[in-house]
């Protein structure tokens, strides 16, 4: 089992930082996801939302995300990804 777990390590040592970091920041961006199916909970039992409010909160939330990421894409190909970055 040893063995294993260095084969695995060592299989990812070469990386530079700057792979780490995105991996990092999409682990952060994936386990903040995984909360959106319980805000829908929390907004009917802990905030007494009715569900035609809870329905339009998530269109919303929905709504944006897919906005959001549609611009985010526009700018990045009009501005360049290496401006976010800080390397020009």
């Amino acid at each position: 089992m040893k063995t294993l777990f260095n084969n695995y390590i060592n299989t990812f040592r070469g990386l530079s930082p700057e792979v780490w970091w995105l991996a990092l920041i999409t682990l952060i961006n994936r386990a903040g996801t995984m909360v959106i199916p319980f805000l829908s909970l929390y907004l009917t039992t802990s905030l007494k939302f009715t569900l035609s409010d809870v329905g339009w909160i998530m269109t919303a939330f929905g709504l944006g995300s897919v906005v959001g990421s549609w611009l985010g894409g526009k700018l990045t190909d009009k501005i360049g990804y290496y401006l976010w970055f800080g390397v020009y």
